[in-house]
């Protein structure tokens, strides 16, 4: 009887949680548009994320598609020290590949921090479907 009751005693104990264990956050931010207003809501997004949850404790990864990808062109300089300050803070900015093709643009032509993905779309789904949280920045 005693050893039942220390077994039941430590399987209980051990599905407590642990308060010390970090939550983490992940957060992907969707930006479609050529509009200054959606990419300045997308870094005060993503500034507002890393101050809120703190190093360590937030990842955040901003999928740019469709007319949306001039936000990580170099030829683009509105954002880019903003952009810059997020990726060394580790903040991922992906591109979209599908996007970067039919512009016929080149990875090359992308800020130095940006990364290509297959697509825009596909990436926010395997985001979401590996639990991430979803915003949309701008219309």
């Amino acid at each position: 009887m005693r050893f039942r009751v220390a077994i039941l005693t430590l399987l209980m104990a051990m599905a407590v949680p642990c308060p010390a264990q970090t939550v983490r956050h992940r957060v992907v931010l969707d930006v479609n548009t050529v509009l200054y207003d959606g990419w300045a809501q997308a870094i005060v997004s993503a500034q507002n994320l890393l101050a809120t949850f703190g190093p360590g404790q937030v990842e955040v990864e901003v999928v740019v598609r469709g007319p949306g990808l001039a936000m990580l062109m170099k030829s683009d300089t509105e954002f880019a020290e903003k952009l810059g300050a997020l990726a060394r803070q580790g903040v991922r900015f992906a591109a979209c590949g599908q996007t970067l093709g039919a512009s016929h643009s080149r990875a090359e032509e992308l800020l130095p921090f940006a990364t290509v993905v297959d697509s825009g779309v596909a990436e926010l789904v395997r985001r979401q479907e590996a639990g991430w949280s979803y915003v949309k920045s701008g219309n």
